[in-house]
């Protein structure tokens, strides 16, 4: 059974599940809606049932009452007559108790002396008892019936009353509700009255049959909210509706039902009792002014529906049990073939693209995917041979791409610091193809103190662009060896291009030609984006005028630009593929982010600048991949105000020799005291590591350079000894206490926070470490 049923590992189990997920769904809508629309039913028949059986109680209570009103107010003529003898009226409340079993007693009360003879109190009572009517003198000192409800209120009212349910102490001696009718002379002055009693055994009973459900029950309630019948007999005439409200965890519900029961309105509502959804129904008995009301507990009403639901849940049940087998059994049988598909498939996967397939002899979907397997094994054949011959090829295209790659970063300047031995000059570089190889290019060098840069943007991507670069990159070589303005420069680049150019691809590019010793600088643009100038406290964007890529037209007039370079300015130069950088939505970089990006970097060095840059466009773009070559290089010019060169020897001696220069130093280039004691600190810690570990007790020399430029210091040291990067070094956790850290590098960290930049080069043999710290002069 376990197998038959296993769902992962079979087809034809999965499709059954399926068949029975969907049959159960529908099975389960269906029986929803069916028992939705049954459930509204009966509660629609159950509240008109429960109306029609109030309704017709209600009816028969007032055809009582309104017979007995009747009845009593037709006798009480003869009563007023006048001529009815004292002794006569025995006879004739003992004739009406006699004659109408609805009533339960019967009195004639007159007003006092009404009767001389009779003295103060008469009032003939006939009442029953048992089997048998008894007739008695109501009226004495122990039974005042003038002070009575029965008396009293249809006298101050002047008008016919029905008392509410009492007990009749001194009378009939049971519980009772009396109606009243006034009794007149022949002047229309009240005598007396004349009264009639119903039993509430009678009410009792006829409320107590209103059971419409086995466990439904019914009372009424007097015109207070007294209850006059209830199953708990306890409660008749010593509790109200409003009173057992009060028990209920929320009582504002009975209340308000009570309420509208005594106000004489009709209607149903849903209440709990005991813990139990019961519907409640209400009605009036009008000709009294009491309410009758029904409580049905909701279980028996739908006790019928209920039963019925789960008879259908159990047969739908068993059912699908069947569908589930039957579906099993029949997609077992249907779906075996696949099981010989499945075992070919792998022999197939493995390379055996000649196993034999099973025979299928029927004309279905089983023999089209047969010959359909058929068919891919043959197909097969052939695309594994040609994919052979692909692959081969396409391994040797990637081989031959990853040479031109190499071949494309090797003519371009990648070593930084290039000119490590300079200090007026802060340069550096990145290029990143799109593809294998890209279009971007720059380059760079120096003659004498003049410094020769390019940087390019050929259109298009990938080998075409690629070789274009390689020649512009060649032509700006050869070109600028002898001619000394970059328009004339640009100009030959540019013929040299448009001849023979069929394919039309041209270059956007930006030349300069910086005086390192004066800070002047002459450039000439071809359509290239406008670099950014960092001076001072100011980013913008460099004034040029555009002119036209290179490689459109043939001596086109290119023009020369000069401009002066302040001290310490930047000369930010990009390709589009920067600006036009694009995120997972499309959107571009953009000018403003790449100025606001740069704000506040004047006194970074350029690796930085180029550093912060990218991190902040890799973080623009996301996982979006990079859509054109992206190129930056950037030019720091220094022609320094300030500079010193110190050789000192592997001794601590030296450190004083060191903190005298650096006083000197300091007081020069106008440090303020508060920033000399910190970064003479740094350089102490750096030193002394020089000293003590560098050459390994060794003796040995190493240079120190101090300069400033630009309201920059920079501290260079360079030594022969062991190579060691402390920009590398990984900084200590200084929230832990002192002996739970590792021992050594808070020197390291020291110099790392309280300098600006720490770089680190190895060349020569030479341990190289640049330190850089931007200063407010007084």
């Amino acid at each position: 059974m376990k197998k038959f049923f296993k769902i992962r590992e079979s087809f034809a189990a999965r499709t059954s599940m399926y068949i029975i997920i969907v049959v159960g769904i529908v099975f389960i809508a269906t029986l929803s809606v069916s028992f939705y629309f049954s459930y509204k039913t009966v509660e629609s028949s159950a509240m008109k049932n429960a109306e029609v059986t109030m309704a017709k109680t209600t009816l028969e209570m007032e055809r009582l009452l309104s017979g007995i009103s009747k009845m009593v107010d037709n006798i009480k003529l003869v009563v007023e007559d006048g001529n009815l003898p004292a002794d006569t009226v025995y006879l004739l409340v003992r004739q009406i108790v006699a004659n109408n079993t609805d009533i339960a007693g019967c009195a004639v009360a007159f007003e006092p002396y009404y009767f001389k003879d009779k003295g103060y109190y008469f009032s003939p009572f006939a009442y029953r008892q048992g089997d048998s009517v008894v007739v008695k003198q109501l009226g004495n000192p122990d039974h005042d019936y003038f002070t009575m409800e029965w008396y009293q209120i249809p006298k101050l009212l002047d008008k016919n009353f029905w008392t509410e349910p009492y007990y009749d102490e001194g009378g009939g001696e049971s519980i009772v509700s009396t109606y009243s009718t006034i009794l007149r002379n022949k002047n229309g002055e009240f005598i007396g009255v004349l009264t009639a009693d119903i039993s509430l055994d009678w009410l009792s009973t006829t409320v107590q049959n209103l059971k419409p459900y086995p466990n439904s029950y019914s009372f009424a309630i007097g015109c207070g909210g007294t209850f006059i019948v209830h199953p708990d007999k306890d409660k008749i005439l010593n509790e109200s509706i409003f009173s057992i409200a009060l028990e209920d965890e929320d009582p504002t519900v009975m209340q308000s039902l009570g309420q509208k029961m005594v106000d004489g309105e009709s209607g149903e509502a849903k209440i709990v009792r005991d813990d139990k959804l019961c519907y409640f129904f209400y009605a009036p008995i009008e000709q009294i002014g009491w309410s009758l009301a029904m409580v049905c507990p909701k279980d028996d009403i739908f006790a019928d529906l209920s039963k019925m639901s789960q008879v259908v849940f159990n047969v739908a049940l068993f059912g699908l049990l069947l569908i589930l087998v039957f579906c099993r059994l029949t997609m077992q049988k249907v779906a075996s073939p696949l099981k010989s598909f499945a075992a070919s498939a792998k022999k197939v996967a493995h390379g055996d693209f000649n196993v034999a397939l099973p025979e299928i002899s029927s004309k279905d979907e089983m023999k089209e995917l047969r010959d359909s397997f058929g068919y891919m094994q043959k197909e097969l054949v052939h695309y594994m041979a040609s994919l052979e011959s692909t692959a081969s090829a396409k391994e040797k295209i990637e081989s031959e791409l990853r040479i031109a790659h190499n071949i494309q970063q090797g003519m371009i300047p990648k070593t930084f610091p290039a000119f490590p031995t300079r200090t007026d000059l802060d340069i550096y570089a990145s290029l990143d193809p799109a593809k294998e190889v890209g279009g971007d290019l720059y380059d760079f060098y120096i003659e004498g103190d003049l410094l020769y840069f390019i940087i390019g943007d050929v259109s298009g991507k990938g080998v075409p662009a690629s070789l274009l670069m390689a020649v512009t990159r060649s032509l700006f070589r050869s070109n600028s060896a002898y001619l000394k303005k970059p328009a004339d420069i640009v100009s030959s680049i540019s013929n040299a291009i448009t001849e023979g150019n069929d394919s039309n691809m041209f270059v956007t590019l930006f030349l300069g030609i910086l005086n390192l010793k004066t800070g002047e600088l002459r450039y000439c643009n071809a359509g290239h984006n406008h670099p950014v100038l960092l001076s001072d406290d100011t980013v913008s964007f460099f004034p040029m005028k555009p002119n036209i890529p290179i490689g459109l037209f043939h001596d086109f007039p290119y023009e020369d630009e000069v401009t002066q370079l302040a001290n310490g300015a930047v000369l930010f130069c990009y390709t589009d593929g920067l600006t036009e950088a694009e995120s997972e939505t499309k959107e571009l970089y953009g000018d403003d982010r790449l100025l606001a990006i740069m704000q506040g970097k004047q006194r970074y060095s350029s690796k930085r600048q180029v550093q912060v840059v990218l991190a902040d466009v890799a973080k623009h773009v996301g996982k979006a991949d990079q859509s054109d070559d992206l190129t930056i290089l950037t030019i720091t010019s220094k022609f320094s105000n300030y500079s010193e060169v110190l050789t000192l020897k592997n001794e601590m001696s030296e450190v004083e020799t060191l903190k005298l220069a650096m006083d000197s130093f300091f007081e020069k280039v106008n440090v303020p005291p508060e920033m000399a004691m910190p970064l003479q600190l740094s350089m102490e810690e750096v030193i002394v590591n020089v000293i003590m570990y560098a050459y390994a007790g060794k003796p040995g020399t190493f240079e120190v350079e101090l300069s400033e430029c630009a309201s920059v210091l920079t501290f260079v040291i360079t030594d022969s000894g062991i190579p060691f990067n402390p920009a590398e070094k990984e900084d200590p956790d200084i929230t832990l206490a002192a002996e739970d850290r590792q021992i050594g590098g808070l020197g390291v960290f020291l110099v790392k926070q309280l300098m600006d930049d720490v770089e680190y080069n190895r060349r020569n043999n030479q341990n190289i470490l640049t330190l850089r710290k931007a200063i407010n002069k007084k």
